[in-house]
């Protein structure tokens, strides 16, 4: 037979144990590295001797929503944002909710800032708020953003998304101020030279004549193929940017049409047939077998010698 004492620590054992795991979410963790947007942020790293500390931090930062303590390091991670996650199973921390606790004492800060700090007065209550960090960053077009860590003197790296580049040459790093405003960044992501953009899609022209065979493979070097035309929309786009390009002084560009026996096909094998076309009247002939874009015809369809020396415009992937 067990002893009434034994009984009696294992039921106490237990109801410890449910009692953290209901507290403090045992074995869990929340995932902070985001590129594109902070709504769910980490905003302050601090090293503490327990998971209360943890705690008690947490509730004197208005904007900590959540926690992280990490057993092995002593290490307590402030985290901003939203409920909307999906916490993953991770050994050796805990996790917790700021609605989990008890907030008595805490509300009279309630005037703080969002990245306020709330500290005792000379009265002995919570009611003096001081800065912890910065908000979110400014988001820019086009733009992602490296570093997630918001507290005073954290830095965050701005990059320009793939095809684009930054207009200015300045720095692309702002820092989190003394003021909890992030140093301004005076920049614009635009569209990287000779790249146009119709529908999510981007072209590229190549400022460099070479011939058609040439031209698929400076394609396909850069993460794109030779153009397709499929439709006025599109042959409207490509001529309107020609027109107005530097490269307007050209003579000719290339397309990835290209005669396969007796019919032109554009390079996924798809045949001009009946879809659209912009052949120049009289066009196509019979003995010439790459399909360029030809400035003297306004820009209209011309078949050419696949030896002839024209600019590529890629269609990119």
């Amino acid at each position: 037979m067990i002893p009434l004492y034994e009984i009696y620590l294992a039921i106490c054992l237990t109801l410890a144990i449910k009692a953290m795991t209901k507290e403090f979410q045992f074995g869990h963790w929340i995932k902070t590295d985001t590129a594109d947007h902070f709504d769910v942020h980490t905003f302050e790293i601090m090293l503490l001797q327990n998971i209360k500390d943890c705690i008690e931090f947490c509730k004197t930062r208005r904007q900590c929503q959540f926690f992280n303590f990490d057993h092995q390091a002593n290490v307590c991670y402030l985290i901003g944002g939203n409920g909307t996650f999906v916490s993953e199973k991770k050994p050796k921390f805990s996790f917790g909710k700021r609605t989990d606790w008890n907030m008595t004492g805490y509300e009279e800060c309630g005037n703080c800032s969002d990245y306020g700090v709330c500290k005792k007065g000379d009265d002995g209550q919570y009611s003096v708020c001081l800065n912890s960090g910065c908000g979110p960053p400014e988001k820019k077009n086009n733009a992602k953003v490296s570093g997630n860590m918001f507290s005073i003197g954290d830095k965050i790296q701005y990059k320009c998304k793939k095809r684009y580049k930054s207009n200015n040459e300045v720095s692309m790093t702002s820092s989190c101020n003394q003021n909890g405003i992030w140093s301004p960044v005076d920049f614009e992501c635009v569209l990287e030279d000779n790249v146009y953009k119709l529908n999510n899609i981007f072209y590229q022209v190549i400022p460099h004549a070479q011939s058609w065979n040439n031209a698929k493979e400076k394609c396909s070097m850069i993460g794109g193929y030779l153009i397709d035309i499929t439709s006025q929309e599109e042959q409207n786009f490509i001529e309107r940017n020609l027109r107005t390009d530097a490269t307007a002084s050209h003579n000719c560009y290339w397309t990835g049409g290209k005669r396969v026996g007796s019919q032109f096909q554009w390079l996924d094998g798809t045949p001009f047939g009946n879809s659209y076309s912009n052949w120049y009247p009289g066009e196509p002939g019979t003995s010439e077998n790459c399909l360029g874009i030809d400035v003297v015809y306004e820009y209209t369809w011309n078949d050419k010698p696949c030896d002839w020396m024209c600019y590529p415009i890629c269609e990119l992937i």
